[in-house]
């Protein structure tokens, strides 16, 4: 199984991305904010029980896609913290009897963009963070810049259509 980790700042376009890379390859989307939704409607946001059961939830999919022989998942995620680091040894830990591949691939358009795209309306209906003075809050809290530290591959996609950025991943990685 191939796990595409896509991964970037608030509006880089991880969902966009994922959808087009869905829609044009045979593995299926893992959206992070499935886990967010179910975490909160039991926990409150933030706390260390949301976090936990969050990455419970998403490792056991990985592990139920792997154990399944899926060809692959995009998960989308927004690397933030040394605890991310923690996530990313378990599931490389978790994934390594199956054999499977982890391909990083980080968005980082520029801030110009980012602020664009993060009054989007798409963003509302998932429940996302959509102001600029929010979106610079995250940036100033958390470096997402530390996420290129995981390798694979990184696309500036400021200029650059979903689908050609899809395509590019595909090619990457040879997808299916």
């Amino acid at each position: 199984m191939k796990l595409i980790f896509l991964h970037g700042p608030p509006a880089a376009g991880k969902l966009t991305v994922a959808k087009r890379l869905a829609d044009r390859t045979s593995l299926r989307l893992f959206h992070n904010h499935y886990t967010h939704n179910l975490a909160e409607s039991i926990f409150d946001f933030g706390t260390e029980e949301f976090f936990r059961l969050c990455d419970e939830l998403r490792l056991l999919t990985f592990e139920a896609a792997a154990k399944a022989k899926l060809a692959g998942l995009i998960f989308t995620f927004a690397y933030t913290n040394d605890k991310d680091d923690e996530f990313i040894t378990r599931t490389k830990t978790l994934l390594a009897p199956y054999h499977s591949e982890i391909c990083f691939v980080y968005l980082c358009p520029s801030v110009d963009v980012l602020e664009q795209r993060i009054v989007s309306e798409n963003r509302r209906k998932y429940g996302k963070a959509g102001t600029v003075q929010g979106l610079h809050r995250l940036l100033k809290m958390y470096d997402y810049t530390k996420a290129a530290k995981l390798g694979g591959l990184s696309i500036d996609n400021s200029n650059m259509e979903p689908e050609r950025v899809a395509q590019a991943i595909i090619s990457h990685f040879q997808l299916p």
